[in-house]
């Protein structure tokens, strides 16, 4: 692939062109001589005053390969440098990136809250042939973006918006870029590596990447935290530009810019035993991370859909009635012992009975659990409006196990293999608490199916990979009397060795 952005001589004189991969018409229509007027900034190294830097004209000049027709390429005064996108995503030139992303935080941090690209594939760092070592120039932003959208769009990506936080400016934003470069130089992948837009910037948000200690195992404390707590919103939370501007600050003290950066000592060896515990680690916070996103997502993928249409629209209105009504006439817990009480409470998943699950607890316990039953209760209604006659959208995962647990075109949810411990309490007292142990089998999203489909490709002994899958978890529950019933008060999760608390 030919680069868009390179220096080349004109008239016997140096320059930088900036290649459009537009012909002389398609230029004249995008209006694209507006870039002219677009500056870029020269930083030199060790404060030295910055430059801005003009295109002179525009020419229209062949392709380097011979490949392509002529194109109308911008020039200006020469800047000799390499992408620093190019040296990043290199592998094999891992002391030179760390080298030039070290350049980089240099001037950026240089340039205060002066608004200027965070993506790699627009800042040229220099060699030393024309300009001082590690100066940094910052190319117009959409003239270079525009160059590196024509070589293709996994280079506008992989060398921009892999880097780039869509709700940050200033030096958050570039605290943010800074850690997402240093992330992809020492652990050798970018923290957020998905190809799609929509997807991409849902992860960030959403910090759904793979904490830095376990994409690079071996590398030390202080580098790995800063890393993760600028792309876990750290310049965002605390202090907002000021933390942005702190963040780049401490990045600095730690590569030491003037110096040639090893990339290997930033790292402390491990031995046998750490290096298996870190990626049993790593696949268990995987499998965990990636079915609670799935999961979560295909709520909201399809909670969205509902609240597009008219006929969802309505009938979660007669729904909202009925809750309102139901709540005034429904079951209640009255002469349940605690034990049915929680027996009551994990039965009420595969039914969808949501309103079950509300008289069981009290004190907002099971919050999520009620809201995940209440939107798939409400889903499972509108897709059988729509699919009169079908398979039933949702069955509970009991039934599904009573009819041989093979594959089914309706989404399994439900708990099994329910098994409850006393721990504390009896019916005597004002407080009991129990364990319950289980399976919770989750659907599969569409999105989810259509993959495994494809992955089969039509082979019937493929099938299994459209099976529901189950998730284990351990619960802690602590139920008190309210006006003389049992009610659940609190649920303490537990699953993969790690707990939280329901809200």
């Amino acid at each position: 692939m030919s680069r868009r952005i390179f220096n080349f001589e004109i008239d016997g004189e140096p320059a930088l062109g900036f290649d459009t991969g537009l012909d002389p018409r398609a230029f004249a229509q995008a209006k694209l001589a507006l870039f002219l007027n677009e500056p870029g900034l020269i930083v030199p190294p060790g404060g030295a005053p910055v430059e801005t830097w003009k295109a002179s004209g525009v020419i229209e000049r062949a392709g380097e390969d011979g490949g392509r027709g002529p194109a109308m390429v911008i020039q200006g005064p020469p800047f000799e440098g390499e992408r620093l996108d190019i040296l990043i995503n290199d592998s094999a030139r891992q002391n030179e990136a760390l080298a030039a992303v070290g350049r980089w935080i240099e001037a950026r941090t240089s340039l205060g809250e002066r608004q200027v690209s965070c993506r790699p594939c627009t800042a040229l760092v220099s060699s030393g042939d024309s300009f001082p070592p590690g100066t940094v120039f910052f190319a117009p932003e959409n003239l270079a973006l525009r160059c590196v959208q024509a070589e293709g769009p996994d280079t506008l990506i992989q060398g921009g918006e892999w880097y780039v936080h869509p709700d940050l400016s200033g030096t958050a934003a570039a605290a943010f870029s800074a850690a997402a470069m240093l992330y992809r130089v020492f652990a050798g992948t970018a923290p957020f590596a998905a190809r799609e837009d929509l997807t991409l910037r849902q992860d960030m948000r959403e910090l759904n990447f793979l904490p830095v200690r376990l994409a690079a195992p071996g590398l030390d404390e202080k580098p790995a935290g800063l890393i993760q707590k600028a792309l876990s919103g750290g310049a965002k939370t605390e202090g907002g530009p000021q933390s942005g501007a702190a963040l780049l600050s401490q990045f600095l003290e730690i590569l030491k810019p003037a110096a040639a950066p090893d990339a290997a000592s930033f790292f402390h060896p491990l031995s046998e035993v750490e290096r298996l515990r870190l990626t049993k680690e790593k696949e268990q916070f995987l499998k965990k991370k990636n079915l609670a996103v799935k999961t979560r997502r295909f709520v909201i993928r399809n909670t969205a859909i509902i609240a597009g249409a008219v006929a969802a629209v309505l009938i979660a209105l007669l729904t909202a009635r009925s809750l309102i009504k139901s709540r005034a006439e429904g079951p209640g817990t009255s002469g349940m012992d605690s034990a049915q009480v929680v027996q009551s409470y994990y039965d009420a998943f595969g039914g969808l009975d949501h309103q079950l699950m509300e008289v069981c607890v009290t004190k907002g316990a099971g919050k999520s659990d009620i809201e995940m039953v209440v939107n798939l209760f409400v889903i499972s209604k509108v897709r059988q409006a729509y699919e009169a006659g079908a398979a039933p959208p949702i069955i509970s995962a009991a039934q599904w196990r009573e009819t041989g647990a093979g594959p089914v075109d309706s989404q399994v949810f439900g708990v099994t293999d329910l098994e409850i411990e006393p721990l504390s309490g009896n019916e005597t007292t004002d407080e009991v608490r129990y364990r319950a142990a289980y399976t919770l089998w989750l659907p599969f999203s569409q999105q989810e199916e259509e993959e495994s489909a494809d992955a089969a490709g039509g082979d019937p002994a493929a099938e299994t990979s459209l099976l529901p899958r189950g998730v284990h978890y351990t619960d802690e529950l602590t139920l008190v009397r309210k006006r003389g019933n049992w009610r659940i008060a609190e649920i303490n999760r537990v699953y993969n060795n790690s707990s939280y608390a329901e809200e």
